[in-house]
């Protein structure tokens, strides 16, 4: 039975559909003013209708009446917060009054912004320079060489004009210059796709493909250049360069001479020759070499001036560089006569294909090098050569081997592309040099920061600063981002993104890994025992709340699950290991399954590679192997259909959700998809969403029968190392290291301007990566990463799938839940607590976040509700289980003195909340405000208020909790219990309300000195900057009240409110515990008060009342 309440409402919707339709009718007529009229009370009748609003808003501009149209727009706003029809109506209204330019184009970005196909307010901002002044800052911010700052205008640029080509080819120069090579390359094709005939656009798209290896691309390009422009000499150039390139590649191999790098970097190189063994074939007549066999290496003897060859003691680097036409080379090994048992594994270099190297040092003579490589494969043999590292003086020291190895690398992956056609030319490997690896040209430069050219003392200091970021984390000492736990859950609405996490059900002894590496081995085997590399290397990364623990304890993946729910978590993606019919780590798994209470949703990641000692450089010592044939694509999906049965498993539109890690391992993956499609069917599926990951440089052309492909970083990755910016600690470091705010950026410019694809991309963020653990002094690290930075990488994940992809396909994936050992972690840890599961939490609440009731609620209170006393309460009531608490308080203070109460809300509050305050409050004035700068940002907001209302006298309280401590109620009841005391209130009615030279009173316990080091230690930055903003002078700062609870006269503070602060000003809300904008405002508010000449009244303890910080 419907309920009086809603046939009423029902009523209501049918009324104003019949008013709305006279408004519509006189907008075709062209009535505007009637028009208004009618659906002002269509509005009146369904006050929640987005859509009623925005005609009003349309109606009103059209009559003339710019202000009545903004304020219609702005109430629109609240109600649709995804079209963008709302903000471009605000715009067009702001725009027709005076004064208001600036803030109607502000309105019209955010419309676009939100939706890109909005043409009319494109339109708008055509028509007023909007274009030109976005190319005149790029090109400003070009000309300072500011490539983020050009980059983020030409960027906006293209929003409004996509098809500009000559935008594209800036925006691409400007992405060059910042490394996002990607990102340039798309931007290039862009400007190609827009205009073809232009000669540049392909010259620069060949330079970038060129810059990223991909060089027969790079030379169609230039060769379009010459079809255009027959005499283009640059184009001309690059087309002879490469044919000269390919002539030496395709003869007798590379003859390159080396002579002239002697001239930068201390080392000798010897040609090597390969003598031919069992297992090898040569076609002279093709130049190339064929190793049929599949199943053993085939040892190929290396020669070089003397057989045999024989090394003296010292320190080498043998490079081999092969050019496969057939089959697949896997990496080749070096097996030393003295050393029959071991084999040193060749590695990729990063900056060419079909490269490998090895380093080796002895202080032994090295006999009888034999180089084994496996097959099938038919290959030219392009490179291969021996470089010993050191000069004529002897060994250099530590700084400059490293100098002088990854000179070596840099030279040896450089040399094909730019030298071998002008090695004639003076200067050549100088300038190449200078190009790649600036600072090197000096014999004995240390391309690594302080290392050796500042000499021992300097080497000392670094690890003297090492040793004492390691003691911080020794003695518990938080980072400044450290976040606190949630207490409750975002809000999520039908339909928005979900954050999946991919879980490593590693953490558990099993008896394989007993076997392969030592009883008792976990991954916190790895992570215990990482040290760091270089100086602010994050190392080691030891766990917080849940310790190191075992998965084999049940209720450690229950508070697991309870953490990810309170963060935003969707669900867990297990990595499911499959080796035909063998499972592994499927314990944790298999417990999920048994116990329903367990109550999160999960998908599942195969990882169908094979199982090896990569981790120990042994990556072709294979433990378990992966064997994919039909028969075992049929008994793989039976095993994972009992996981899809469960009712937590993850669908899209019905279909279990299946990731597949290797696409690229399996022969015939269109066969197996075949396969597990008819299977689901005869399972009774609706169906399956085959999802392949991009993995290890998969393109989509690939992923033929999927249904998506997914991000899974650092994969992909693609933007230059950054070694010589740091300082090692350990001068054989042989890893690679990146920042991790350049990969996030480039991510994110990636997503914005994904083209339209044949699969749609489920994206993958990180919150951080770094293997060393995994890797001792070889690890891939990410430095650099915070959780604020994490944050903006999801959250444009999230507005990407919001914007591209129906409600089902709203996934973003997370790497990793817990991979501890490759540094990707949401879980708590000492030096970052919670603040990247912090992170997670306000993006789901971000992209669920719907503040238009309670704004609709807000606004309606005030309208009949008045100013009734002359001193007011200014709270900002964040956790709605406090507002009776507070509620009592001020109803005993009202026994004493009159009290009016202004309320600043979250937008995050639920209308149930909202209905509960306003009960118990009746304040004068309610401001939903943005979950920005905790009770700081609303403070200044709710003083403004006060301020035009003309109050004289005001008390800051807010709903404090602090729950990383385990004194926060006391605190909180100790602050408010002392402040509205009837004592306390009879001191300050003679030494505060009378008396016009106070300006402050606090409690005396709450005091804390500013200069104090635990006060200072993560806020200095703020700090600084607001007392130059203030005018304040450092060195008279006295104390402040910790938890910003005072009172005050309104005078004293209201210059706050012409500092320009604004909420963005704040950053996310990423549950820091100290070192936010909104901490250092709490730091200057009394001290301000002070300089100004006036007093603060220090208010004493209260008999019953818990002392502050005692």
């Amino acid at each position: 039975m419907i309920s009086f309440f809603r046939r009423r409402q029902l009523g209501a919707a049918h009324r104003a559909s019949d008013v709305a339709k006279t408004g519509e009718a006189a907008m075709a007529e062209g009535n505007w003013p009637a028009a208004a009229e009618a659906f002002a009370n269509a509005v009146r009748l369904k006050p929640t209708d987005g859509q009623l609003r925005l005609q009003l808003a349309r109606a009103r501009m059209m009559s003339g009446n710019a202000q009545d149209a903004e304020r219609a727009a702005r109430a629109a706003a609240l109600l649709d917060t995804t079209s963008g029809r709302p903000e471009l109506l605000l715009g067009l209204a702001l725009l027709q009054q005076e004064g208001r330019h600036e803030d109607g184009l502000a309105a019209l970005r955010s419309s676009l912004a939100l939706n890109p196909a909005e043409e009319e307010a494109r339109a708008a901002l055509m028509e007023h320079g909007e274009l030109t002044r976005l190319v005149s800052a790029g090109d400003a911010a070009n000309r300072r060489r500011d490539w983020p700052e050009a980059s983020r205008h030409y960027a906006e640029a293209l929003r409004l004009a996509p098809d500009l080509a000559p935008i594209w080819v800036q925006y691409g120069h400007a992405l060059k210059e910042r490394g996002l090579l990607p990102a340039a390359e798309n931007a290039y094709r862009r400007a190609v796709l827009a205009a073809d005939h232009v000669l540049d656009h392909h010259l620069q798209l060949g330079h970038a493909l060129k810059m990223l290896g991909r060089h027969d691309e790079a030379m169609e390009c230039f060769l379009r250049c010459v079809q255009i422009d027959e005499g283009h000499h640059e184009s001309r150039h690059e087309v002879q360069r490469y044919e000269a390139q390919r002539a030496v590649r395709e003869s007798q191999g590379q003859r390159v001479v080396a002579e002239r790098l002697a001239e930068a970097i201390p080392f000798t190189m010897q040609r090597l020759e390969l003598l031919p063994g069992p297992g090898l074939v040569t076609d002279r007549e093709l130049g190339q070499v064929h190793l049929p066999g599949a199943e053993a290496e085939a040892p190929l003897a290396l020669q070089g001036a003397e057989a045999p060859l024989l090394l003296p003691p010292g320190r080498y680097h043998l490079v081999i560089e092969a050019r496969v036409t057939a089959g697949r080379l896997p990496l080749p090994r070096l097996r030393l006569r003295d050393a029959p048992g071991r084999a040193l594994v060749l590695r990729p270099t990063e900056l060419a294909q079909g490269l490998w190297g090895v380093e080796i040092e002895s202080e032994e003579p090295l006999a009888e090098p034999t180089l084994l490589l496996a097959g099938p494969a038919r290959f030219f043999l392009l490179r291969l050569d021996l470089l010993r590292l050191g000069g004529e003086g002897g060994y250099l020291d530590a700084g400059t081997r490293q100098t002088a190895l990854k000179a070596a690398r840099g030279m040896l992956a450089a040399l094909p592309e730019a030298l071998r056609a002008d090695l004639s030319r003076s200067g050549v490997v100088r300038k190449v040099l200078a190009e790649f690896f600036p600072g090197m040209l000096v014999p004995g430069h240390s391309y690594f920061r302080d290392t050796v050219a500042s000499g021992t003392r300097a080497q000392s200091a670094a690890h003297a600063e090492a040793y004492w970021r390691g003691y911080e984390v020794a003695a518990n000492m938080r980072d400044a981002d450290f976040g606190a736990c949630a207490t409750a859950a975002p809000a999520v609405q039908p339909g928005s993104f979900k954050a999946i996490a991919y879980y490593l059900p590693q953490m558990h002894p099993i008896a394989e890994n007993d076997a392969w590496w030592g009883k008792g081995f976990t991954e916190w085997t790895n992570v215990s025992k990482a040290v760091p590399q270089f100086l602010g290397h994050y190392q080691p990364r030891l766990p917080g709340e849940l310790g190191f623990y075992d998965l084999r304890v049940k209720d450690v993946m229950r508070r697991q699950i309870e953490l990810a729910k309170l963060h935003g978590i969707h669900g867990f993606c297990f990595h499911y290991y499959w080796f035909a019919g063998k499972r592994l780590l499927e314990g944790p798994l298999e417990a999920l399954l048994a116990d329903p209470s367990l109550d999160m949703p999960f998908c599942l990641c195969w990882a169908n590679e094979n199982w090896t000692r990569a981790w120990d450089g042994a990556k072709h010592d294979v433990l378990m192997a992966q064997h994919h044939t039909d028969e075992d694509h049929e008994r793989v999906f039976e095993d994972l259909l009992r996981h899809m049965r469960d009712p937590r498993y993850i669908t899209v539109e019905g279909r279990p959700v299946v990731l597949i890690y290797r696409l690229d391992m399996i022969p015939d993956h269109e066969r197996m998809v075949d396969i597990w499609r008819r299977k689901a069917a005869e399972a009774g599926l609706p169906g399956i969403y085959i999802v392949a990951a991009a993995t290890f440089g998969l393109p989509p052309a690939r992923a033929r029968g999927m249904d998506a492909m997914c991000g899974f970083p650092p994969h992909g990755v693609n933007i230059p190392t950054v070694e010589h910016t740091r300082t090692l600690l350990n001068s054989g470091f042989q890893g690679r290291i990146y920042e991790y705010a350049e990969v996030a950026e480039a991510a994110i410019a990636e997503l914005e301007l994904t083209p339209h694809a044949e699969l749609p991309l489920l994206p993958g963020v990180m919150p951080s990566w770094d293997n060393e653990a995994r890797r001792p002094g070889r690890g891939d690290v990410y430095a650099g990463a915070t959780p604020a930075m994490f944050h903006r990488w999801l959250l444009a994940a999230a507005r990407h799938v919001t914007r591209h992809h129906g409600p089902a396909e709203r996934l973003v994936f997370v790497n990793a839940w817990n991979e501890w050992a490759e540094g990707a972690y949401l879980e708590p840890d000492r030096r970052y607590g919670y603040a990247f599961l912090a992170a997670v939490r306000e993006a789901v609440r971000l992209m669920n976040n719907d503040p238009a009731p309670l704004q609709e609620m807000a606004e309606a209170h005030n309208h009949h509700s008045h100013r009734r006393a002359d001193t007011v309460v200014l709270l900002h009531a964040f956790y709605p289980d406090l507002v009776e608490e507070f509620a009592a308080a001020i109803a005993l203070a009202r026994k004493t003195r009159p009290l009016d109460v202004i309320v600043t809300v979250p937008d995050s509050w639920s209308p149930t909340d909202m209905h509960a305050m306003l009960a118990a409050l009746d304040p004068v004035r309610v401001v939903v405000s943005a979950n920005r700068g905790r009770d700081v940002w609303p403070f200044l907001q709710a003083l403004r208020v006060a301020s035009a209302l003309g109050y004289e006298h005001a008390l800051k309280l807010h709903t404090k909790k602090s729950p990383h401590r385990t004194d926060g109620g006391d605190w909180r009841r100790g602050l408010v219990g002392t402040l509205l005391a009837p004592a306390s209130l009879a001191t300050l009615e003679a030494d505060f309300f009378r008396a016009p030279s106070a300006g402050m009173a606090v409690v005396e316990h709450s005091l804390m000195p500013v200069r104090a080091e635990a006060s200072v230690t993560y806020n200095k930055r703020h700090l600084e900057a607001l007392l130059e903003r203030l005018g304040l002078v450092e060195e008279k700062l006295g104390d402040f009240a910790a938890g910003t609870m005072l009172w005050f006269r309104l005078a004293a503070l209201e210059p706050l409110l012409d500092l320009g602060v604004g909420a963005e000003d704040f950053g996310p809300e990423l549950g820091q515990v100290d070192a936010t904008l909104a901490h250092a405002f709490e730091r200057v508010l009394m001290p301000f008060v002070e300089q100004r000449g006036m007093q603060v009244l220090r208010l004493p303890d209260v008999e019953g009342v818990p002392k502050v910080l005692a």
